[in-house]
């Protein structure tokens, strides 16, 4: 009797079952995906579960957590047949595009109903989501002014550096495609300098939440004006963007005649920093609001 308890107590398991649950991987997700991507995972599991589903996350997906879909957090749907068609990331947790290469690790969920004790998980595969490059970033400058305000010739601003760096003379294409990640390239604008970008093979579209955002480095509160244009030609107001960070844009939020975006123009309103004025470095659509080519 007590050798029964004994047992009992260090092994629960023995007794509910669980011990004959488990799952292996049979096709575990591929170690390289790209944003967007769908893919196809498969798996064996013995114990007849009747619960079975996939979790990935940034760091644990066997730990709790809240899913977000479309995130870097999220599960899959109910599965019994062994295999689930899933889409890779396109937002990290925080809703922010992914823009440079993430983590994430997925594992299988099984679980029977009928014991709580009975769940298990099969092994934590890692793999890399690559951002989709190709579309969602500016291709073309479409003009540029130098207000001359900052006593610097421009354009001016800084290559692959840190917050406080600059200025030196930069090309006005350091602002169009995606950064190389980590690093992060800025055209400065002064009070009154603007530069206007273009899309060309996509356009920005009214999608579920924020549908682009404007990047600035900065590390004092720098602003600029923001304008969109459905055409090229007329532009409208789309609010302010600030310092240090990603400003998020809804085009629901902006009288622009409910049109698709194909341009955007960043007017200065600072001369503060070491690289005087908001230090622009770039703009990216939100996966979820890109469109076809506009006009």
């Amino acid at each position: 009797m007590v050798y029964g308890v004994s047992l009992f107590l260090l092994a629960p398991w023995a007794v509910s079952g669980a011990q004959n649950l488990s799952v292996t991987w049979s096709r575990p997700p591929p170690l390289q995906l790209t944003t967007g991507q769908t893919f196809r995972v498969e798996w064996l599991s013995t114990g007849a579960p009747d619960h079975m589903h996939v979790h990935w996350h940034p760091v644990d997906p066997t730990a709790p957590f809240g899913p977000i879909p479309n995130s870097t957090a999220d599960v899959s749907g109910l599965n019994h047949d062994g295999f689930a068609l899933l889409t890779a990331p396109m937002v990290h947790e925080n809703g922010l595009p992914i823009s440079c290469p993430t983590v994430v690790r997925y594992a299988v969920h099984v679980a029977s109903a009928s014991d709580v004790l009975a769940s298990n998980y099969s092994s934590v595969v890692q793999i890399t989501v690559q951002p989709r490059q190709m579309l969602g970033y500016p291709d073309v400058i479409l003009d540029y002014f130098d207000s001359g305000l900052a006593g610097i010739p421009g354009p001016f601003g800084g290559y692959d550096v840190t917050v406080g760096s600059g200025p030196v003379p930069v090309s006005l294409d350091v602002v169009l495609g995606a950064d190389p990640c980590p690093h992060t390239n800025f055209l400065s604008l002064p009070t009154g300098s603007y530069v206007t970008v273009g899309f060309t093979d996509e356009s920005i579209t009214n999608g579920p939440e924020a549908d682009f955002f404007i990047e600035e480095i900065g590390d004092v509160e720098e602003i600029a004006e923001v304008y969109v244009s459905p055409n090229y030609t007329d532009f409208f107001f789309a609010g302010i963007a600030h310092a240090g960070g990603r400003t998020p844009f809804d085009l629901s939020q902006i009288n622009a005649g409910g049109e698709s975006i194909v341009a955007l123009r960043l007017v200065g309103f600072s001369l503060d920093g070491i690289s005087p004025g908001f230090d622009f470095a770039g703009v990216e659509i939100s996966p979820t609001s890109i469109g076809p080519p506009g006009v």
